[in-house]
């Protein structure tokens, strides 16, 4: 559905529920334009957090690997393509989570990465300058400290 057409429907639905005042039928149109307009709003910020997000990503590039090492070259490689998505998937859940951020394993276990796939995208995000450590800690699901993360505030 369109932006466009996603107003007209609500226009529509909220003009239907004022014709059928108390009725039922006004009842749930009235539930319905509350559901349009949370869709309306959802969009929105999707829209936001792209338009943030579009500023993260940049060009896409080879993703860190070590020199010399021939998988860890080969491992960069087979995560171009998916890269931009999944840096896309952690930026937008640390902004999600405000000032209280996460840490790496948070983040692997709301998104459902694996450490290495998780980490290796906060760490693209932090050499871009977008995602910093907020100089807290909090302790992992294993019980040892980790450093929380949180998206960098534009000056």
């Amino acid at each position: 559905m369109t932006e466009r057409t996603l107003d007209q429907a609500l226009e529509d639905i909220q003009r239907a529920a004022r014709k059928m005042g108390g009725t039922c039928l006004g009842a749930e149109a009235n539930q319905m334009a509350a559901w349009l307009q949370e869709l309306k709003n959802r969009r929105q910020a999707e829209k936001e957090a792209q338009t943030l997000f579009s500023k993260v990503a940049g060009p896409v590039t080879m993703p860190p690997y070590v020199e010399g090492s021939d998988t860890s070259k080969e491992a960069a490689e087979s995560m171009k393509p998916k890269g931009p998505h999944l840096r896309r998937m952690v930026f937008q859940y640390l902004l999600s989570r405000g000032p209280s951020g996460a840490t790496d394993d948070e983040v692997e276990t709301a998104l459902g990465l694996r450490h290495q796939t998780a980490s290796a995208r906060r760490r693209e995000l932090v050499l871009a300058e977008k995602v910093e450590d907020s100089g807290e800690r909090r302790r992992t699901s294993s019980g040892r400290s980790a450093a929380v993360w949180v998206v960098k505030q534009e000056d």
